[in-house]
């Protein structure tokens, strides 16, 4: 285990990362969301599947979106994660985006796959069979 100076130096360079100065104070307020609902949709996930409720982030501009995927990438989020998180920001901007879950493979080999439907590339899914849809709710 890390001494806590560098447990303290490796969250201030996590920090470090996410801020571009260009992007302003609501960037990083975005980022610190994400990272909280993050945390918070680990530890409840196990309990609630697909019912997990994200809570709503702070009223940003949608600019700040950068903020929320870039605290994804360095939370290292599965793409499920990463899909209920950043669907609930896009619906705090007005946006409904359903997650999509699918698989992807036959008997040997399966892969699961999540998605935000009309915010991903649309060929993010392209291999996958879609399972189930999860819809956005406040």
């Amino acid at each position: 285990m890390a001494s806590w100076p560098t447990a303290i130096r490796a969250k201030g360079l996590a920090l470090a990362a996410l801020w571009e100065p260009r992007a302003g104070f609501p960037t990083l307020l975005a980022a610190g969301w994400a990272l909280l609902a993050l945390r918070r949709l680990r530890r409840e996930v196990g309990t609630s599947g697909l019912e997990v409720r994200v809570h709503a982030p702070p009223a940003l501009a949608a600019s700040a979106t950068r903020g929320v995927e870039r605290a994804l990438a360095l939370g290292h989020a599965t793409c499920l994660e990463r899909s209920l998180i950043v669907q609930r920001w896009l619906l705090s901007q007005g946006r409904r985006h359903d997650v999509l879950v699918g698989v992807a493979g036959g008997a040997r080999s399966m892969e699961a796959h999540a998605w935000v439907e009309s915010y991903d590339p649309d060929d993010q899914g392209a291999d996958y069979r879609v399972l189930t849809r999860v819809t956005p709710s406040e």
